[in-house]
């Protein structure tokens, strides 16, 4: 979800939780709801001039890789942020594609904190 013409960056999360009735990231859950009270609190526009996706979209890691590329290349971000260490499965295809990237705590982890 959000800008898929280029945006300036993409949030890498993990995966949908069983709870997406409409199946957006960060939709449903605590990590969703602070992520998305996180991106309130900037006074950004919800989505300006980035794209959220998740990086397990099967159960397949191949598919998993595969998909990703695809996507990549439509979107052609100017970076990608990862939340937490699923999406660090990311890595070497954003090596392999030259995009530049940035990991960070999980959302759902750094709830914890508040």
């Amino acid at each position: 979800i959000g800008n898929s013409k280029n945006p300036s960056s993409i949030l890498l999360a993990e995966e949908l939780s069983p709870n997406n009735k409409n199946l957006l990231p960060f939709e449903a859950g605590p990590s969703g709801y602070f992520l998305s009270e996180v991106i309130k609190d900037t006074g950004l526009p919800r989505l300006t001039d980035f794209f959220i996706t998740n990086w397990k979209k099967t159960k397949n890691p191949t598919e998993d890789t595969r998909l990703f590329v695809v996507e990549m290349e439509e979107l052609k971000p100017k970076s990608v942020l990862l939340l937490g260490r699923t999406a660090e499965a990311a890595i070497p295809t954003l090596e392999i594609l030259d995009i530049p990237y940035k990991t960070i705590m999980h959302h759902a982890a750094c709830s914890n904190y508040q």
